[in-house]
């Protein structure tokens, strides 16, 4: 993937096909990104990216609320993400402009596995560099990597960091990594570090955390 075509080529895939262990590489700077991969809840994407060093830089925006099903609300790198997907050594960059919840850098809505049948996620030597511009009121459920994971997951960041920003005055609920886990997923972070440029965030009963919400 070295141009913008190649990675609106791989969104547009992505509606039909999970690209269960499928590997993709960076090969260039990919600027202006307004298109998400796994758009389609039914298809997560399963895929593989490896950033290779180099950085996506994100212009998405959502201004008015789906209605219905809440997993329809995010915006991120990747929308919708299930079993096997990995991506290591990428910068995501950018700006994410949402009246919604589940804003992320890089995932923003994890699907469920089973009690016998836990999902594996792991994101290594990544940086979310992402500015979230959040104008909800309230509930914003949002963070650095992950927006919101579904129960029987298994998650890992190691080497990661979190050093962008959030704009989201009137939000609460907010955290460096992950906006919010169920009581039945697992997080590991190793090596990482919540080190944001700046935080303007709900501040009266905001219940925001540093790494993850309920982990």
């Amino acid at each position: 993937i070295a141009t913008k075509a190649d990675w609106d080529l791989l969104a547009s895939k992505s509606a039909e096909n999970s690209f269960s262990d499928k590997y993709f590489r960076l090969d260039a700077d990919i600027d202006g990104v307004t298109t998400m991969v796994g758009d389609k809840k039914e298809i997560p994407f399963s895929g593989k990216i490896d950033g290779n060093g180099h950085t996506v830089t994100l212009n998405l925006s959502r201004t008015t609320e789906p209605s219905g099903d809440e997993s329809l609300q995010g915006l991120a790198l990747i929308h919708h993400a299930g079993d096997g997907l990995e991506i290591r050594n990428l910068t995501v960059d950018g700006t994410i402009t949402t009246n919604c919840k589940f804003a992320a850098g890089f995932i923003s809505y994890l699907h469920a596995g089973e009690a016998n049948a836990r999902k594996i996620i792991k994101i290594t030597n990544s940086r979310s560099n992402v500015d979230i511009i959040s104008n909800v009121d309230g509930d914003g459920t949002s963070a650095g990597f992950v927006g919101l994971s579904k129960n029987y997951v298994d998650m890992t960041f190691e080497n990661c960091v979190f050093d962008g920003s959030f704009n989201a005055p009137k939000a609460k609920q907010l955290s460096g990594f992950v906006g919010y886990q169920q009581a039945r997923v697992k997080t590991v972070i190793e090596r990482s570090l919540f080190a944001p440029q700046s935080v303007d965030i709900a501040a009266d009963g905001g219940n925001h955390y540093t790494f993850c919400r309920y982990a």
